[in-house]
């Protein structure tokens, strides 16, 4: 009966997550609207004697989170990439003309709509989201090539807005068609906890982690993996080192490493996140489901479908020492994951969880908690502190 009411809580949590993600997907009327606002800016912009496109047939293509289905709601903005003509809008001439262009006529069509010029794009605000069209032109010798404007309008610069669709479908297809709802499931956690990750960068991120070093069998599993491998990541790093796809040398991530104390805010909140994410995946492993979906509903919020418990306690309990997975922790080779690990290597009659070895996170995370407890008063950021040199 014990191994019944374990299959049974483990599908309830499943159905749990599976009602987030339903929760987290644009609804059938405003995915008509934005089909709808897309044909009429489409048509505006053909009917201007003023823009000159390279494709009547084709005046526009989605990109960014909608083209990817990665999209979350409350829906923030739609890419909108118009394909003018080169010779006409391009060459030898600022981005910002066409801008200027782009605007005037969507103006004449919205009068009294939310519209303003905002390099690289001209923004249409709607009801519940908004529309970035951006101008752009192609190259006829490379068709994932295009040039958008810069951030002041006085450049054109080199991009591949295909190119991360491609990599998207074959990562959801490794990854047995749950890599696409891993990254909604994570942007809810990234909105819900305000982290402040780029849409674009957790979608690169969580390539890297799903990708190289972890699997996809179930959703708590992959959340701590996730977590644990960006936490490491970004206490290893002090430099950008997550590339934009078709662009050596730009790095996604560069935001974060803008100042110290922009770096140690993603570094604290990330690991905040790990610690809730180990708890609740050691109570799923534990049976604990009740107490597994009451973190997550902290976690993700209302759009998860558990109700509202007590506030995660700011101190989960003490990591101890147990033997290490049967891998090294390697974050850029292949390998089951720590989740995977942990589940293989779980034994319930022994409450003794943990994952550490000599050099890993966690096990400096545990370090630091025995330090905090001999320090009460310090508050968490002792923890950023003892996490800084971890590896020595």
């Amino acid at each position: 009966m014990k191994g019944v009411s374990k299959i049974a809580g483990m599908k309830s949590l499943n159905d749990d997550f599976e009602k987030l993600l339903s929760n987290l997907e644009p609804t059938v009327s405003q995915r008509a609207a934005i089909k709808n606002h897309r044909a009429t800016i489409d048509q505006t912009l053909k009917n201007s004697p003023e823009l000159t496109l390279l494709d009547q047939n084709r005046p526009s293509f989605l990109t960014g989170s909608y083209k990817r289905s990665t999209l979350i709601r409350p829906i923030n903005d739609v890419d909108l990439y118009v394909v003018v003509h080169y010779a006409r809008h391009a060459e030898d001439t600022q981005p910002k003309n066409v801008l200027k262009i782009i605007r005037k006529i969507l103006r004449n069509r919205y009068p009294r709509t939310i519209l303003k010029e905002d390099s690289p794009c001209v923004v249409v605000k709607f009801a519940d989201y908004y529309f970035e069209v951006v101008p752009t032109y192609s190259f006829s010798d490379n068709a994932d090539q295009f040039a958008v404007p810069n951030g002041n309008g006085t450049e054109w610069l080199l991009c591949f807005p295909n190119i991360p669709q491609k990599w998207l479908s074959e990562s959801n297809h490794k990854n047995n068609a749950k890599f696409v709802p891993m990254i909604k499931i994570l942007k809810q956690w990234n909105r819900e906890k305000n982290i402040g990750l780029k849409s674009f960068h957790l979608e690169l991120i969580t390539g890297l982690v799903f990708d190289h070093v972890a699997d996809i069998n179930n959703y708590p599993q992959a959340i701590y993996d996730w977590m644990f491998y960006v936490c490491r990541w970004l206490h290893e790093n002090s430099n950008p080192f997550i590339s934009e796809p078709g662009k050596p040398g730009t790095y996604v991530d560069e935001y974060l490493f803008v100042t110290d104390r922009k770096l140690r805010i993603a570094r604290y909140k990330v690991l905040k996140g790990l610690e809730n994410a180990q708890r609740a995946y050691y109570d799923y492993l534990n049976g604990k489901f009740g107490s597994a979906k009451s973190i997550y509903s902290q976690l993700f919020g209302a759009k998860f479908p558990s109700p509202a418990q007590p506030k995660l306690i700011a101190d989960p309990p003490k990591l101890q020492h147990t033997p290490p997975p049967p891998q090294p922790i390697n974050p850029f080779a292949s390998g089951m994951g720590l989740g995977n690990a942990l589940a293989q290597n779980y034994n319930a009659t022994k409450p003794q969880l943990g994952i550490e070895n000599k050099e890993s996170l966690l096990s400096k995370l545990a370090e630091a908690r025995m330090e905090h407890e001999k320090n009460k008063g310090l508050g968490l950021g002792i923890l950023a502190r003892s996490l800084k040199n971890y590896k020595k």
